[in-house]
């Protein structure tokens, strides 16, 4: 039977689930923050505004696990002339 080793220092590779649509820099907002996600009609915003929120939720929720204070966000449909998004503020 050949000897199984221990190899220190090895990185982890994160391996949950499929990439995210968006790359929301969500780590990095502050309290007062904004950020527009952009769409391309008005169909695509009203397909895709709900798995954004569903994005801001569960990262308020994984946020911080161990106080259990869950950072929130206000979210606003944006519709002007021919250009489409999602305005995302951090409130807290």
């Amino acid at each position: 039977m050949n000897e199984i080793k221990i190899m220190k220092n090895v990185p982890y590779k994160d391996t949950r689930g499929r990439p995210g649509k968006y790359s929301l820099p969500l780590d990095s907002m502050e309290k007062g923050d904004y950020i527009e996600v952009p769409f391309n009609s008005k169909k695509e915003l009203n397909n895709e505004k709900a798995k954004v929120r569903q994005i801001l939720y569960r990262f308020s929720i994984n946020s911080n696990p161990i106080t259990s204070a869950r950072v929130k966000f206000k979210t606003v449909l944006l519709q002007e002339d021919n250009s489409y998004g999602l305005g995302i503020w951090r409130i807290n």
